[in-house]
């Protein structure tokens, strides 16, 4: 780390500037078509190819509710999972987001 003074500013480098990839646990609340299958539905989601995320756990909680775990990269493989694999699976209604957790090593 560098610093390097100017117009009474100091300005702070860093010698590798690699955006840092923090990984993020995302649980969901999913809502399905009373029509769907609750089983399938799950088999569906833990079949979907997403970049960079995938689901940690997926449980049924009753014939028309899924709550899942979603561990990504960062938020924006999340987002991008959201909004372009898990809302279009066939029966899934709403998907509400829980919490966004960032996991912290002690």
């Amino acid at each position: 780390m560098t610093e390097t003074k100017g117009s009474g500013l100091i300005a702070v480098h860093t010698a590798n500037a690699k955006k840092e990839h923090v990984m993020v646990n995302i649980y969901l609340f999913i809502e399905l078509l009373h029509t769907a299958n609750a089983v399938t539905t799950v088999d569906t989601l833990k079949a979907l190819e997403m970049q960079n995320c995938k689901f940690a756990n997926v449980v049924v909680l009753s014939e028309e509710k899924i709550v899942a775990q979603l561990d990504c990269e960062d938020s924006s493989d999340g987002d991008r999972a959201l909004l372009n694999k898990i809302a279009k699976v066939d029966g899934v209604v709403q998907t509400n987001i829980i919490a966004v957790v960032r996991p912290v090593k002690r």
